[in-house]
């Protein structure tokens, strides 16, 4: 029977966070005009500012992390993890092995790290192998394209800081079957998105790119088209903001904005199609005069869905043990786009248990241990209260026992022996009743801990860290 999938992505909150992933206060970048009325006049240089790479790699999903233990979010049957991957996955072509954690009925994929060599596995996060250098330039003149697009007066100096304006995002895979009425929610993905720059209001995201020559550029459609639109898809961006840099400009190379360019994303796919139906129009042309090919493979939205879906399948299916840390691989892609994964323990390989430990460090350093503790001193102090009562029977019983004056020995035994069963009887029931009030709040702690939060409580996976 045939199926069909439906992703849908809703925004369920915001944050901003410093360099430290602490979250924070601040005003999120919000463009000082709409697009449309941005004009580049004069052209506006791309190094008109020094923007450094100062800083720090997000690693390990700790932002968010912080975000779900601060807003105490639901988590539970969930993917928890990063629209990067997400976008990765779907292209179906990466280099990096996939960290797989599940715990407490979720799944936790903070990244990955680079693994495979193989050379008809691309990477989409560095097509261009670029060098140190020309990495500094591009983050350069990306800084100063944000400045120029959010910067509320024209004289405002750039910002120093390096904080994020994030996203969080609650992306649902949907499969229905055909002539079936609804659609089954088959895997619910968690995660937050780096936004560029909000509109008129904060869930009107917009991404900002710079493309060398414009939307006309083939190396972009080529290579980054696929990319692009996951991560705008992921992202809940409806619009890329293209601005277009000058081959040329006074000997410095790409370093002028000459244009802005409005790219919608759903029209990326289609787009991509007659670009390369133009690219194989042109290779019809005479050898003198035919171009370089369009060499970059075929992609469409489906495939992309598909992907996915059999991903998380996949986790699902191989995951299972929740006391062993997975890595996921892929092993290749057939001719129609569909990937083959491998899966293996993390401890099978020291660099993949060192990343799994790295993150378990991470994932242990946002768990609060105030509330755990707290209910733990009032067990104890339930647990004392229980056993003075205990001990007050105890002492009842001592003065019962006791020889009253005036009452003859005979009298005194017979009563010793009613009131020392009697006595007997109601510290057996006071014991066995405490002893069953503190087994039941034992039992409910116990219930509720396993309830909780995930972000609450000692880490069963910090055995791991141990040398």
């Amino acid at each position: 029977m045939e199926t069909s999938l439906k992703i849908t992505v809703d925004t369920i909150g915001h944050y901003t966070r410093n360099n430290d992933m602490e979250l924070i206060n601040a005003d999120p970048p919000r463009l000082n005009m709409k697009p449309f009325q941005r004009k580049v006049l004069p052209q506006y240089s791309l190094t008109q500012y020094e923007y450094k790479d100062t800083g720090n790699v997000e690693e390990a999903m700790k932002s968010l992390l912080n975000f779900i233990r601060a807003k105490r979010f639901p988590v539970k049957n969930k993917f928890v993890t990063t629209r990067q991957l997400l976008a990765l996955v779907a292209c179906g072509n990466l280099k990096k092995a996939i960290i797989v954690f599940r715990m407490y009925g979720i799944f936790l994929l903070p990244g990955g790290v680079q693994k495979s060599t193989d050379d008809n596995i691309k990477d989409h996060t560095n097509d261009r192998n670029q060098t140190e250098a020309e990495a500094a330039l591009d983050f350069r003149r990306a800084g100063n394209f944000h400045h120029f697009m959010t910067r509320t007066t024209e004289e405002q100096p750039i910002k120093e800081d390096r904080n994020a304006f994030k996203a969080v995002m609650l992306a649902s895979i949907e499969e229905k079957e055909e002539n079936a009425y609804t659609a089954k929610v088959k895997h619910s993905l968690l995660y937050a998105a780096e936004i560029d720059a909000i509109g008129e209001n904060d869930y009107e995201h917009y991404e900002l790119k710079l493309v060398r020559g414009g939307l006309g550029n083939k190396w972009f459609w080529n290579n980054n088209s696929e990319a692009a639109y996951w991560q705008a898809y992921f992202g809940n961006v409806n619009k890329i903001i293209c601005g277009e840099r000058a081959e040329t400009v006074e000997g410095k190379k790409d370093s002028v904005l000459t244009s802005l360019q409005i790219l919608n994303r759903e029209r990326i796919p289609a787009d991509f199609e007659k670009k390369k139906e133009e690219y194989e129009r042109e290779q019809k042309l005479t050898d003198e005069e035919k171009p370089e090919p369009f060499s970059g493979p075929s992609w469409n939205v489906e495939m992309g869905k598909r992907n996915l879906h059999e991903f998380f399948n996949f986790i699902k299916d191989k995951c299972k043990d929740p006391s062993v840390c997975y890595v996921a691989t892929i092993k290749g892609s057939d001719i129609d786009g569909s990937v083959e994964w491998d899966i293996s323990p993390a401890h099978c390989n020291p660099d993949d248990n060192k990343q799994a430990n790295e993150f378990l460090k991470v994932l242990i350093e946002q768990l609060p241990m105030e509330e755990p503790m707290k209910e733990a001193d009032a067990l104890k102090a339930n647990e004392k209260e229980s056993m003075k009562k205990v001990d007050t029977v105890g002492t009842v019983k001592k003065e019962l026992t006791k020889e009253p004056k005036g009452i003859k020995t005979d009298e005194i035994e017979t009563t010793k022996k009613l009131e020392a069963k009697n006595t007997e009887s109601m510290t057996e029931t006071k014991v066995v009743k405490a002893s069953t009030q503190l087994t039941k709040k034992k039992d409910k702690q116990q219930k509720n801990t396993e309830n909780a939060s995930p972000f609450i409580g000692k880490n069963k996976y910090s055995i791991l860290l141990e040398e």
